[in-house]
């Protein structure tokens, strides 16, 4: 928001403090705009005022260029006056921040000799403004006839708000009909379990399979290479069995073996048919044994 002043006013000659009854000390103050650009107003009349708490006292000066300058030409009471300058219709300056301190001299006046700031006469306050500005004639004829045009205006066609309000009243009736109706039972069903259950299905960790080292297995295709299959296993013992038996000379030494030196042995067929058996030896033996011990 912009606070900066529309007028502003700068005292350029004189002090801030006068003793009460100075009259001589002459006080210049420059009239400048928002942008402290001086503000020409030459010749123009301005009235200076000076207010305290209680009222306010005015003089008069004419301006000259953007300055104004002017005396106390009057005996004021001590006081802290607020210092504003009006000239062709500004008011210098737009804050209260000029102020001018009238203290207690020496000399003792009396009361009639002070000015009596409620009573200063209005009428010569008039004559100061009307003697800076020129007032001109107001003319209230375009007013006057927009007044009557407007009094003349035809009044406003009125209608009927009967059925309107009827309708609104049937509407505001069946509101609060609905609005009395119990509203619908609805059965609340207890999530927390199943949320509790889903949850911890969630933040359970992922089933991983073990892994298995397969460095201590073989493939298929490396059997086959490191180990011989059945039937070669069997052929190559086979081949092996009968290269000893020829290089031992096995097949010979059984042959020799049954010749037994000549003496060859005896088939089961032969034994039988040469020699008794020992059972029936035995039972032979049992028999002359048996006929010995018959007394003669």
């Amino acid at each position: 928001m912009n606070r900066s002043n529309c007028t502003n006013l700068k005292q350029f000659e004189g002090g801030r403090v006068v003793k009460q009854g100075d009259s001589a000390s002459l006080f210049g103050f420059a009239l400048y705009d928002e942008n402290w650009v001086p503000i020409d107003l030459d010749g123009q009349e301005a009235t200076i005022h000076f207010v305290s708490k209680k009222d306010k006292v005015s003089f008069s000066a004419t301006v000259q260029g953007s300055k104004v300058s002017f005396k106390i030409p009057k005996v004021l009471p001590v006081e802290s006056y607020l210092v504003e300058v009006y000239c062709a219709g500004y008011v210098f300056p737009s804050d209260q921040s000029v102020r001018v301190d009238v203290v207690q001299s020496a000399e003792e006046y009396q009361p009639a000799e002070v000015v009596e700031l409620g009573k200063v006469s209005l009428r010569d306050e008039i004559a100061n403004y009307l003697a800076g500005h020129t007032v001109q004639a107001y003319n209230d004829g375009p007013l006057v006839t927009r007044i009557e045009a407007l009094e003349a205006r035809p009044q406003a066609t009125t209608f009927d708000l009967g059925p309107l309000e009827s309708r609104v009243q049937q509407l505001t009736l069946s509101v609060k009909a609905l609005e009395s109706k119990p509203a619908p039972t609805v059965q609340t069903i207890d999530l927390g379990p199943l949320e509790k259950r889903v949850e911890a299905l969630e933040n359970k960790p992922a089933s991983t399979a073990p892994a298995v080292d397969l460095s201590a297995y073989m493939t298929s295709e490396m059997a086959y290479q490191t180990f011989a299959t059945y039937t070669t296993l069997q052929a190559q013992m086979t081949s092996n069995i009968k290269n000893k038996h020829l290089e031992l000379g096995l097949d010979a030494l059984i042959d020799e073996k049954l010749r037994n030196g000549g003496d060859n042995f005896l088939t089961s067929h032969q034994a039988s048919t040469a020699y008794v058996s020992k059972e029936a030896f035995q039972n032979l033996l049992k028999r002359v044994e048996a006929l010995e011990a018959v007394p003669i």
